[in-house]
Parts: C-alpha cells; structure tokens; sequence
C-alpha cells in the first residue's frame, strides 16, 4: 500500500471509529490486509440509490493532483461531500442524454484509445524486466563509469588579473596552500583551500572540468571563471571512488531498461506491420 493509500486509510480508521476492533493474531499480517479490503469496501453514503463506498472516495482523491492528494486525505468529511456531489453530476448529466451526445461519444472513444495504449506500454514494461537484467545492467554501469574523484585546493579571487598575479607567485615558487590562506576569499582560504576528495558532479561544471582535467600536483596555468569569482586551483590526489548502490542507481536502470524494451517492441510492431506513409499534397499557388 503507498504512503497516500496508508493515509487514507488512517484517516478512514478515525471516519469509522465505529468499525469493530481488529484481533491480534499470528497471522496479524494477512488481517490487517484483509481489514483494509474490507474497510475500504464500507459504505459511507446513498444517493439516489447509488451506494458510494470508501473505495469510490479513494478513487477520486486519487485523480486529483498528487501534491493536493495528502491534504485530501485529511479532510474526508469534505471528499466524502465532493464524491456525493460528482455522482449527482453525473446522473444529471444521463439525464440529460450526453450519453448519447456525438462529441461526448468522440471524447470517451478517444480517452478510451489512450487507455487502452497505456496500459499496454505499463504492462510491457512490468513485464519485460528482470531481476537478473537490472543486476547485469547494474554491474555494466560500474564497470563503465568508475566514480573518478579528485582532491583539490583552491585559491578564489574577485578578478582575473588578481588569479593570474597568483599563478605568476606559483609559477616563481610560492607556496599554494601559504597563498590560499592569504588571498583566498573562500571559506577555504583558511585550511590552505583545501577541498578535500569530490566528485565531478559535486562541483559546478567550470570548475569540476578544469580540476579533473589537471594531473595531480598540477595547477591551472589560466584562472577558471565560475559565478563565485575566479579560481587558481591545485589537483594533489585522483582515485576511483565507492560506485553508487544497487539500490541507488535500481530506479534509473529500470527506467532506461524499459525504455529499451518499449522501443524494441515497436520496432518489431513496424516490421510486422504494413505502413504506407502518404506525403500531404502541396496548398495550389496562388
């Protein structure tokens, strides 16, 4: 059950404070799966006849925006009234015969073919990768793109004749961490700018470029620009970092692992299929 479903049903727990109480036993589990089936069966208004249950609240709560979704689940005494007035709607609206309304017809058709297209392409991919393939892809990925991290110093400045001043002094022998804590205007400055080990996303793209582009006990020979000012920087260490976890990086992998099998897929729709492109007929000059 999601966060919002596990919110609904609190707040339905507290609506239908009436319900019988929920024995305790071994297989509490299992209960408690059936207890939530069962209330979110439990009816909570009539209208005309209509019986609408808790699951009918939840199915329209579920439609509306999901940043709106929790509040909505605070407040059930007033979507349980929303719910009554939709299906009111509703049968005003088979009164008035839009059942059998033209456009009506063309909308649900249309809505219908997206459904339909959908829920296809969802259960395609459900059902198109495996555990197997998201550890091999997995494995692929850290094997591809080992987490380089650099460790720096860096020496930042307001203009770039001041940067430039400062590579002059190292390029004569000055010592950069002594210059840091001298010049520097970052929070660095101090420990001698020392950054420490990081990864290139850590750092915005200028800087991140310059500094794994440089071999350690190297510095930049030109001042790197970033919106902070202007950096002098020194790579002293590189080494191959922990790679992200399985866990992290599932999401992604299946993402781009479905997207694959979609796309597959429809290549062998195409093949399979007979296609006959028409090109659109030119507007008649004038």
């Amino acid at each position: 059950m999601s966060v919002l479903r596990c919110a609904a049903a609190s707040a339905f727990a507290l609506l239908l404070a009436a319900a019988a109480p929920l024995a305790l036993s071994q297989s509490a589990q299992a209960q408690s799966a059936e207890n939530e089936a069962d209330q979110e069966n439990q009816l909570v208004a009539v209208v005309n006849g209509t019986e609408i249950r808790v699951s009918d609240v939840l199915e329209m709560i579920g439609r509306l925006p999901q940043n709106v979704q929790m509040q909505a689940y605070s407040n059930m005494p007033a979507m349980i009234e929303r719910t009554i007035d939709l299906e009111l709607i509703l049968e005003a609206s088979e009164q008035a015969g839009l059942r059998d309304d033209a456009a009506v017809k063309e909308q649900i058709e249309a809505i219908s073919r997206d459904v339909l297209r959908q829920t296809y392409l969802e259960r395609l991919a459900e059902s198109a990768v495996t555990e197997a393939e998201l550890r091999e892809a997995y494995d692929t990925y850290v094997r591809e793109n080992p987490p380089e991290q650099v460790r720096a110093r860096h020496i930042l400045v307001e203009s770039e004749s001041e940067a430039q001043e400062i590579i002059g002094q190292l390029d004569g022998g000055a010592d950069f961490a002594e210059l840091a804590r001298e010049k520097s205007t970052g929070p660095t400055g101090e420990n001698g700018g020392d950054l420490g080990y990081f990864e290139r996303g850590q750092m915005v793209a200028p800087f991140a470029e310059a500094a794994f582009g440089l071999e350690p006990g190297t510095y930049t020979d030109t001042p790197v620009q970033t919106q902070f000012g202007w950096h002098v920087i020194l790579v002293e260490d590189k080494r191959t970092g922990e790679p992200p976890s399985f866990e992290e990086l599932q999401p992604q992998l299946r993402q781009e692992l479905e997207q694959d099998a979609i796309q597959s897929h429809l290549t062998e729709l195409r093949n399979g299929a007979d296609i006959e492109v028409v090109e659109p007929e030119a507007p008649a000059a004038e």
